[in-house]
């Protein structure tokens, strides 16, 4: 059922079907949240994208180059890191929420995850 019934059945009964509803703003939010997943990645400079997980088509890690290849129906991500094995486990499970890197140079100093993201790349 459409969440602004009530407002619409108020405006029939006042005799007003078209009238505008006064409490709209430019930026309107769902009274809750959704059960979507997301992934959201965020670079170093601030800039984040994400991307829903009903459209993550396939993922690759390899242990030796130390990367995770992400195929999206539309972009492929391309991660580089330290030790992410854990991170390949939670995309594998859809846990993971946001996928955070940083500058290369503090690549030796694990997150509270247990591993490091130095490089995303969208394709």
């Amino acid at each position: 059922m459409n969440q602004d019934f009530k407002l619409r059945y108020d405006q029939l009964k006042e005799n007003n079907p078209t009238g505008g509803n006064s409490e709209t703003t430019k930026n309107e939010n769902f009274a809750t949240p959704g059960h979507v997943r997301n992934l959201c990645f965020v670079w170093p400079d601030g800039r984040m994208k994400f991307f829903n997980y009903a459209y993550l088509v396939s993922g690759e890690y390899s242990l030796d180059e130390s990367s995770i290849i992400l195929i999206f129906t539309t972009e492929t991500i391309f991660i580089k890191g330290f030790a992410l094995n854990k991170l390949f486990q939670d995309l594998l499970n859809h846990v993971a929420k946001q996928i955070v890197c940083d500058s290369k140079r503090y690549s030796a100093i694990h997150n509270d995850e247990g591993f490091a993201i130095y490089e995303i790349t969208v394709v």
